[in-house]
């Protein structure tokens, strides 16, 4: 059940101060001690069943545990408690992005947005949900065909001066997406450079990059710089032969 301690073992004095129960779990949870912060956070919930933040701990908790539906569950049971909370908000809607559900994605991404607009100590409060709000923002407006807005919320992304976290992968690749759908080849391979410069990106990842560098490489009509990108690709990611191969052939005629 989602609703009762995994660990029975360890059982805390939830008499005490929430607050301090609530900070101990987020501290085993950033070191990666899931099951004794899952089962703090559900004992906190016994004592406070409508407590808003620890429902978007828990969130957050099976998000990093790459557990996604546990993580929607919480995040929306967090909204019931407490309407528009911003975090839960963000969060939700970056998940909503990645299963594909584009037009939720982005009705929750412009509520939060509508949130820290209206309200400046919102973004004071929460700027560090900033960064994936935008990210989010641009993403889905570019999967919608709205390439103009959707570029311009992940270029501000980019250039956010005072974030200490690289965008991730989806962020650099649906932003030269988006170039390269606007005939912008030269900048869409810039962002495409960057991208590949990422710590972590596994295999397809860099095959999904240069399949991209390849044909906008064929669309400045570099054809023998576009073969090479999907030659890589043959080797980095022989998943994408059904595709590449096809391109490939355009390349050299």
């Amino acid at each position: 059940s989602l609703n009762s301690p995994r660990d029975t073992s360890f059982v805390i004095d939830i008499m005490g101060n929430i607050s301090s129960h609530k900070t101990k779990a987020l501290e085993y949870q950033r070191n990666q001690q899931y099951d004794r912060a899952e089962s703090i956070y559900l004992q906190i919930l016994q004592k406070a069943p409508r407590d808003h933040e620890t429902f978007f701990r828990l969130g957050t908790l099976y998000e990093e545990k790459s557990k996604i539906d546990h993580a929607m569950y919480f995040f929306r049971k967090s909204l019931i408690f407490k309407d528009n909370y911003l975090p839960a908000l963000v969060r939700l809607s970056r998940l909503q992005l990645r299963k594909r559900s584009f037009e939720v994605s982005l009705s929750l991404a412009s509520l939060a947005l509508a949130i820290l607009e209206g309200d400046k100590k919102y973004a004071d409060e929460f700027q560090e949900y900033i960064p994936t709000l935008l990210s989010t923002l641009g993403e889905t407006h570019i999967v919608l065909g709205k390439l103009h807005r959707g570029i311009d919320y992940l270029v501000e992304r980019m250039t956010m001066p005072d974030s200490d976290k690289f965008p991730d992968f989806e962020t650099y690749r649906r932003l030269a997406k988006g170039y390269h759908l606007r005939h912008q080849y030269v900048e869409s391979l810039e962002i495409i450079e960057n991208a590949l410069q990422l710590p972590s990106l596994t295999r397809r990842q860099r095959g999904r990059l240069l399949d991209l560098q390849g044909d906008n490489l064929a669309r400045l009509n570099n054809f023998g710089g576009a073969a090479c990108s999907y030659s890589n690709v043959m080797i980095i990611a022989p998943n994408n032969r059904a595709r590449v191969i096809p391109a490939m052939k355009r390349s050299t005629n």
